[in-house]
């Protein structure tokens, strides 16, 4: 339960304070829709796609969305075929801002990781990855037995 609550306490901090510009949903959002974007050819992310990525309530994402599109950060498309599907893809300024954005984050992970031993950082880095698979596949188990 120790270490649950350790996982709680980092989830608890506070990283739109880095933000400027933007809420930390919007951060996220904006860096999945970037990330979607380069496994398709068209460089468009599907809506579908960024909701099953975050593991969000589809109307979270919606909101999210809404407000990037007021910001003029993103646009959507609708697609001509299957007028079910809606792409969404990053404007010249979403590009700009989220750009940014990672880089103002970037700059304190390092600042802050500096005090860190890195061969320390590489075995906790290690740990917690095997420690993510253990979890992962004991979830999985879990889901299937229950």
């Amino acid at each position: 339960m120790e270490l649950l609550e350790v996982f709680r306490m980092f989830h608890k901090l506070n990283f739109s304070v880095l933000l400027q510009n933007m809420t930390q949903s919007e951060f996220v959002t904006m860096k999945q829709i970037q990330s979607c974007s380069r496994e398709d050819p068209r460089g468009r992310a599907g809506i579908s796609d960024i909701v099953k990525n975050m593991k969000s309530l589809p109307s979270a994402v919606s909101r999210t969305l809404k407000s990037l599109e007021e910001k003029e950060w993103i646009c959507r498309t609708v697609d001509k075929s299957n007028r079910r599907n809606t792409y969404v893809e990053l404007t010249e300024e979403g590009a700009k801002e989220i750009q940014a954005a990672t880089g103002q984050v970037a700059a304190f992970m390092n600042r802050i990781l500096q005090q860190v031993d890195p061969e320390d950082m590489e075995k906790l880095t290690k740990f917690l990855r095997e420690l993510y698979e253990i979890f992962r596949d004991g979830l999985e188990d879990a889901k299937h037995s229950g």
